[in-house]
């Protein structure tokens, strides 16, 4: 029997049709979306489907996807979802719609869409790791000579960079990447290492921001954020027991630098008791020093957290740095010193863990923190 193709596709409601073999959209109305059900699409999260509907010049439903330009019509959705032919699929929906006297309701079967496979906690894809590789070698060839000044000038010297593994990331245009990776312009790149110095997150800080000044890969390539972010040392520490807490990796980077071990809080708000339970497992006998922003939000977050770690039973072996508000962190602080940040450091140390005069030779004379200027022209924001 031959049925007309206008006919048939008038009476179908694609978005209808979408949800029974696509399954339930992403938002709604013209705003819905749908993963895509084409096979050469590949793996799909579903976090954000490419699939939408639009009504072509001539008044016909279409659907397509976005990310590989697959498309059509109602019957192009049958053909792909249930795997017939034209004939059986313009055949199928006019016994669906009434066209040939009857309905036909039986349901349709659901495309098979490729997800990716659930990450073990600390598995990263390949392609962040590789993305990583590629940004390191990037930084230490000739043309990363621009960005080894940019850290330079933050005071950032080549054995960090390295032990860290530091990156530089040219853009999309000069560098490939997988998708959900960070791709919104040249970016130093700062991997959080884990086992063996393998990267298992990262973080890309924009060296031209256009809103956002960092940038993370996208839940399917990692899992989820960490939350925490050891920086490796260079050198030997100065004092074994103890670990610095910082706001951030840059200013993990800045006390390692310094030689101190540390590790970076990351992420945006208030510390939780999650947090304070895995800094305990991560140090259970450490002297934990508290060294986050110091802005009105630092220094909210280093009270709740210095709190949460004390309910815990570990406030006998916790205290602070307060960071004074002109140098707005521990890395502008050593930008605004420079030479000087080491012996400050260990000098604003001592008077919060007095315990560590005798392994650091304090004190030290001729050190007033609060007299210290601020070199002027210098970009204390990382």
């Amino acid at each position: 029997m031959r049925y007309d193709r206008a006919e048939v596709l008038s009476r179908v409601d694609l978005a209808a049709l979408c949800e029974e073999t696509l399954g339930p959209s992403k938002g709604r109305g013209r705003s819905a979306t749908w993963p895509c059900p084409a096979p050469q699409h590949g793996s799909q999260t579903g976090k954000s489907p490419p699939v939408s509907i639009f009504t072509s010049n001539y008044g016909e439903q279409r659907w397509r996807c976005h990310a590989c330009g697959a498309g059509g019509t109602a019957i192009d959705l049958i053909m792909t979802t249930q795997g017939v032919a034209f004939r059986d699929a313009i055949e199928l929906l006019a016994r669906r719609t009434g066209v040939d006297g009857s309905i036909d309701g039986r349901p349709l079967r659901q495309a098979h869409i490729e997800r990716p496979k659930p990450l073990a906690p600390g598995e990263v894809r390949p392609e962040l790791e590789q993305y990583v590789d590629a940004c390191e070698a990037w930084l230490w060839s000739p043309r990363g000579m621009p960005m080894r000044r940019w850290l330079r000038a933050r005071g950032f010297d080549e054995p960090i960079m390295r032990a860290n593994r530091l990156g530089a990331d040219p853009g999309p245009a000069q560098l490939d990447r997988a998708k959900g990776l960070p791709r919104g312009g040249a970016a130093i790149v700062l991997p959080i290492l884990g086992a063996r110095d393998r990267p298992v997150y990262l973080q890309a800080r924009y060296l031209r921001p256009n809103g956002r000044r960092y940038d993370n890969p996208a839940t399917d390539l990692v899992g989820s954020s960490p939350r925490l972010a050891l920086a490796r040392l260079a050198t030997e520490p100065r004092a074994a027991d103890v670990v610095v807490i910082c706001e951030g990796l840059p200013d993990a980077l800045t006390a390692a630098q310094a030689g101190y071990r540390s590790v970076g809080v990351l992420g945006a708000g208030l510390p939780d008791a999650q947090l304070s339970h895995r800094l305990l497992e991560w140090f259970p006998g450490d002297r934990l020093v508290v060294a986050f922003d110091g802005d009105d939000s630092g220094r909210m977050g280093q009270q709740r957290l210095s709190t949460l770690l004390d309910e815990a039973g570990a406030g006998n072996r916790v205290s602070h740095i307060d960071v004074p508000t002109r140098w707005g962190d521990l890395n502008g602080w050593l930008q605004a010193s420079w030479q000087r940040f080491d012996a400050e450091l260990d000098h604003a140390l001592v008077r919060c863990c007095p315990e560590m005069a005798a392994v650091l030779n304090e004190p030290i004379a001729g050190v007033d923190l609060a007299a210290t200027p601020e070199p002027a022209g210098i970009d204390i924001a990382l």
